[in-house]
């Protein structure tokens, strides 16, 4: 059976959009395994949440600022989040 080249591409392209929509519907939640940090920037904060194997996502700018006010509605000090038995604090990395 011959492949052409545009029936490859396309099966590529069709895996790596399925590839894709996978990933997007992995949950993760934070805590020990999958911590949450936040690195410094010239336009505030960067959230990013450890997903696997050294891989970051970086966490939606809305919903950072879901989490900053539930962290300033605990008035903890340092303002944080406690998500799987760990607690997150909302400052940048040293």
């Amino acid at each position: 059976m011959k492949i052409e080249e545009d029936q490859a591409l396309d099966a590529f392209a069709a895996l790596s959009q399925a590839t894709r929509l996978q990933m997007v519907r992995t949950l993760v939640v934070a805590g020990p395994d999958h911590p949450l940090r936040f690195a410094g920037g010239e336009e505030g904060p960067h959230p990013y949440l450890a997903v696997r194997g050294g891989l970051e996502a970086l966490v939606a700018r809305p919903v950072y600022y879901e989490l900053a006010e539930l962290a300033l509605a605990e008035a903890c000090e340092p303002p944080g989040l406690w998500s799987g038995g760990a607690f997150f604090a909302l400052e940048p990395d040293s």
